[in-house]
């Protein structure tokens, strides 16, 4: 087996361990690799003002706010 593989393979175990992250991994050149993690939803808004308002419905459903 590969270690892209190995990677992928850890990568979905973590992804089904912690739904609603989006997890991946950077490989460094010295053979090392990165882990990251951020939650979803990912936003994307036309002004700062359309962001600030999706980001915090999005932290309100998180929260289970109405």
């Amino acid at each position: 087996m590969s270690i892209l593989t190995d990677l992928d393979k850890t990568k979905a175990e973590l992804a089904a361990r912690f739904p609603g992250w989006q997890i991946w991994y950077s490989p460094r050149t010295d053979r090392t690799v990165v882990w990251c993690a951020r939650p979803n939803p990912l936003l994307n808004e036309a002004s700062p003002e359309e962001l600030s308002e999706a980001i915090e419905q999005a932290e309100a459903a998180r929260r289970g706010a109405p």
